[in-house]
C-alpha cells in the first residue's frame, strides 16, 4: 500500500491534512497548516500526509519545496485510492472541502478550519469539529473578502489560537 512506501505503519498516528481549496476565503494559510503538521509530528509522533486535488499540487510545492520530518506529500492518486488513503487516517485536518467530507463519510475524526464557510457542513458529532476566528463578518460565504486581500479570517487564525482546541479534540476522541 501507499503508506508503507512512506514508512507509515498500521499503529502510527496517521493524519491526513488538506491545505488546499480553490477559494482563497476558504483556504487557511499554508504556514499555519505547516505549523500544525510540525506540532503533530513533534508532540504526538504523527505521520502527516498532505493531500490535494487536481491542479493543486503546485500550490503545496511552491509553499513547501522541502517537507519537514514525518510530513509527506501525497503521490498523485486515482479517486478510489485517495478515498482509501483518507479512510486509513486516524485524524483529518483541513479546510471545508471534499477531503473533509470524504473523511466524515468514513468516520475519520475531522478538525476543520473555517473561513468564509459556515459550520453547516460539519457533521454534528463529537468526532467532527470546526474552528473559526469568529469575526463579525463570518460566515460571509463569499469567494472574495470584502475586508482585505489578506483574508483576516484565515490569516489571523494562527496555529497558536487553535492549538489548545486541537489538543482537546485529540484527547476527547482518544486519537492517541
Amino acid at each position: 500500500m501507499i503508506l508503507s512506501e512512506f514508512g507509515i505503519k498500521q499503529d502510527d498516528l496517521f493524519v491526513t491534512m488538506s491545505p488546499t481549496h480553490k477559494r482563497d476565503t476558504r483556504r487557511w494559510k499554508f504556514k499555519h497548516f505547516m505549523e500544525t503538521a510540525k506540532y503533530l509530528t513533534e508532540k504526538y509522533g504523527a505521520k502527516v500526509m498532505l493531500t490535494y486535488g487536481p491542479g493543486e499540487k503546485d500550490y503545496i510545492l511552491s509553499n513547501a519545496p522541502e517537507m519537514p520530518s514525518n510530513v509527506f506529500l501525497m503521490p498523485e492518486l486515482k479517486l478510489g485510492d485517495f478515498v482509501a488513503l483518507i479512510g486509513r487516517a486516524k485524524l483529518h485536518v483541513g479546510n471545508d472541502s471534499a477531503p473533509h467530507h470524504i473523511a466524515t463519510a468514513q468516520n475519520v475524526p475531522t478538525f476543520i478550519i473555517l473561513g468564509s464557510s459556515s459550520d453547516g457542513w460539519v457533521y454534528d458529532s463529537p468526532q467532527h469539529t470546526s474552528v473559526a476566528l469568529g469575526l463579525e463578518c463570518q460566515p460571509c460565504k463569499k469567494a472574495k473578502c470584502k475586508i482585505s486581500d489578506d483574508i483576516p479570517c484565515m490569516k489571523d487564525l494562527s496555529f497558536d489560537i487553535i492549538k489548545d482546541r486541537l489538543d482537546s479534540f485529540i484527547k476527547d476522541n482518544r486519537i492517541i
